[in-house]
């Protein structure tokens, strides 16, 4: 494991208390699940934040890195925070800042921008800052307040968790898996693969639920609102995906079924 803080403090702001920036960067091996000497892939991630935005993305390189843009009271708190990673045998990695003193003062920060392989479930936590994430596998879980959350190509369960924000979901090529999303006075629009057979429950006030389902056979029931039940497929027996906004719209997009067979 490698780490570099890059110094670099800024002051920030034109108020009566000036924010201070800092950036920190840290370089990793990737492994591949089960597989501690594996350059191909990794397990699972976790990473938390305060008031700073997250963003995953993937790339083929055998190589973990993690930018950390902290927002402080002064230029000793900037400098003196810490960027924060455990792994564990599987290949799991956590991902964190430390604050001087063990505590984060008011106002105070840290965005995320991580960079790597894809990792066997992805667990994203902020607050006050938007979530992105894209080709990730796993169990998805991205939870964020007062922003917006946008997950891209994702291979498995998701639940996204937010409010006061837009949420954006499309699932990978083949994929099955159930999804929840739940955010406020905002909208969601979600994009569906071919192969989705299940059903999604859809509901939100002062909004419409729309859907295209091109040549899919679909089945459709409006209750009373804006709310929908919306079946796809006809050998769906598992769990139900559900949506759930205030003050926005819902739009769900479903793949034609002859996009699945053109590679």
């Amino acid at each position: 494991m490698g780490l570099a803080g890059v110094t670099m403090i800024t002051a920030i702001g034109c108020g009566s208390t000036p924010m201070y920036k800092h950036r920190h960067t840290l370089e990793l091996a990737a492994h591949a699940p089960g597989n501690p000497s594996g350059t191909t892939g990794s397990g699972r991630l976790e990473a938390r934040s305060n008031n700073g935005s997250i963003t995953l993305r993937r790339h083929d390189q055998p190589s973990i890195r993690v930018v950390a843009e902290v927002r402080a009271t002064s230029p000793e708190r900037a400098r003196e925070s810490q960027l924060i990673a455990t792994e564990d045998a599987s290949g799991g990695l956590g991902v964190s800042i430390e604050w001087p003193d063990g505590r984060r003062e008011s106002n105070e920060g840290a965005s995320l921008d991580i960079t790597g392989p894809a990792f066997n479930g992805v667990h994203l936590e902020t607050s006050n800052g938007s979530i992105r994430a894209s080709d990730q596998f796993g169990e998805g879980f991205f939870d964020t307040s007062n922003a917006s959350v946008r997950v891209e190509r994702h291979a498995g369960p998701v639940t996204i968790d937010t409010s006061n924000g837009r949420v954006s979901l499309s699932l990978a090529r083949g994929e099955r898996s159930p999804f929840s999303i739940r955010t406020s006075n905002a909208r969601v629009g979600v994009d569906l693969p071919a192969s989705f057979d299940g059903v999604v429950e859809a509901n939100t006030s002062n909004g419409d639920v729309k859907f295209r389902a091109h040549d899919r056979p679909v089945l459709v029931r409006r209750d009373v609102g804006s709310s929908a039940s919306i079946s796809f497929g006809s050998s769906w027996d598992g769990q139900a995906s559900r949506i759930r906004t205030s003050n926005g719209s819902v739009s769900i997009d479903a793949e034609p079924l002859e996009t699945e067979y053109q590679q």
